[in-house]
């Protein structure tokens, strides 16, 4: 069986003989058989080309009148990928949104459409938000996994970063990778870092990045995402710093460092000169991945605005919602009120009452849970309005206001009524034209549901009055 190399659908890859004599064809067998290859650099020793499916290749050296010798063959798997389909979502007010991609692979989310953050991963990812926000998805294809010290629980460790020196870790790749995230524990004091990926110790600098990193925070993620080829001798370092501080180990580890199935190996660590001892320097749980990426891909969380919250106002057993709105739905106890879909709603129970009233933008808001525990019998209330009669506080435990307005001079008799139907006479007088409030001393009644009852000329109007201390 060939050893197996991938490479992504679209991409170019080249083999090679390490040495040969004579001339090189190089061959293809898809399943069908040997046959030549053909193309550009397909006769030399080394061998470029764009893969279109899954095959072994091999090369065959000729020369004269020689027996022609073939290499031993590779075998590359192309990887298919397509980018992912992202999805906008809606909510209303601040609060957790599920944001939704379909794609070949697994999907990775962050916040930036380069570099960024990595938030998550998953076809689903659930993030709280505030405001309406954007995110982005990319699909990738091939291997992940994690290589060096998971944590700084190994052993004993210090506070360290040197000012004058490039200080980090050795690293090989068995193939081509991504080194995505690496994580560090940080000292007393906050600031931003630069961290450097070099071809060897001292060597060609690769990619760098500089992150903000907060004091005393343990194991923060920095997102790479650097692209690393096939190779020995990568140097991961931080760069010599005089503010920031790094926590490290110096004793715990060992080397070298791998993960079965990672492509990649912690070799050693460097002081700047490489060691090996059980030292170990700032990048903990690498997350490496192989394969192949597609483009990030947009997706938008919109947050619509809650209308406010309503208020619920009582008038006997007639609950109202203050403000007006697009829609009600009255519940007790927490459950929906078949049918009670009007800004008022007549109670007919005891129990926790509320209101959710909607607006245009189809969001919703409830309110506040308003208690009713008593209801009161027929008769009571009726007519008040038409004399504007209002009575407050109530319920009240000393004192309370009667309020109401003539359109004509009469005689005006309020009775107030207790549960035993004795009757005390608090006005019996004429008044004119106009509108009155009187206030009446309720210390000396005992507590429970009164009956008001103002007599204008022959016609009564009646309010409840609750007197309870």
């Amino acid at each position: 069986n060939a050893p197996v190399d991938t490479v992504c659908v679209g991409a170019t890859t080249a083999i090679s003989v390490v040495s040969s004599v004579g001339n090189i064809q190089w061959q293809i067998n898809d399943g069908t058989g040997w046959v030549d290859a053909t193309g550009l650099s397909s006769d030399s020793s080394v061998y470029t080309f764009m893969p279109t499916g899954d095959a072994d290749y091999r090369a065959v050296a000729f020369s004269g009148g020689c027996p022609n010798d073939t290499s031993n063959s590779v075998a590359i798997a192309v990887l298919q990928i397509t980018d992912p389909t992202a999805f906008d979502t809606v909510r209303c007010g601040p609060g957790p949104v599920n944001m939704h991609a379909t794609g070949i692979g697994q999907q990775v989310w962050y916040d930036e459409p380069v570099g960024g953050t990595k938030l998550g991963t998953g076809n689903i990812f659930t993030i709280t938000i505030q405001d309406t926000d954007t995110f982005y998805v990319e699909s990738n294809v091939g291997t992940l996994c994690n290589v060096g010290e998971e944590d700084n629980t190994i052993g004993n460790t210090s506070t360290f970063t040197s000012t004058t020196a490039n200080w980090g870790l050795q690293f090989n790749t068995q193939q081509p990778i991504y080194l995505d995230r690496v994580h560090v524990y940080v000292g007393n004091t906050a600031g931003n870092i630069t961290v450097n990926l070099r071809d060897a110790i001292g060597g060609n600098l690769l990619h760098t990045g500089t992150f903000f990193v907060p004091a005393n925070v343990a194991k923060h993620p920095l997102d790479l995402g650097w692209f690393v080829s096939n190779g020995t001798g990568f140097a991961l370092e931080l760069q010599a710093n005089p503010t920031v501080d790094l926590i490290y180990n110096f004793t715990g580890s060992g080397y070298p460092l791998s993960a079965p199935g990672c492509p990649v190996t912690i070799t050693g660590y460097f002081n700047p000169n490489l060691n090996t001892f059980d030292d170990y320097l700032y990048f903990y749980d690498w997350e490496i991945s192989d394969g192949c990426k597609t483009n990030r891909f947009p997706a938008i969380a919109t947050v619509l605005p809650l209308p406010p919250k309503p208020s619920v106002m009582q008038n006997a057993n007639t609950l109202s919602a203050v403000d007006p709105a697009l829609s009600y739905q009255w519940y007790l106890n927490g459950l929906p009120i078949a049918g009670a879909t009007s800004q008022t709603y007549v109670v007919t129970q005891l129990g926790d009452y509320q209101v959710e009233i909607g607006s245009a933008n189809g969001c919703t808001e409830i309110s506040n849970i308003y208690t009713i525990t008593i209801i009161s019998p027929p008769g009571i209330d009726e007519g008040a309005e038409e004399i504007d009669l209002q009575i407050f506080p109530n319920p009240t435990a000393d004192v309370f206001n009667i309020a109401f307005e003539l359109e004509e001079t009469a005689n005006v008799k309020i009775t107030l009524r207790n549960a035993l139907s004795q009757d005390l006479i608090l006005l019996n007088e004429e008044k004119i034209r106009g509108k009155y409030e009187n206030q009446f001393d309720a210390t000396n009644y005992t507590d429970g549901i009164y009956l008001l009852e103002i007599e204008v000329d022959d016609v009564s109007f009646n309010r409840k009055l609750i007197i309870a201390r």
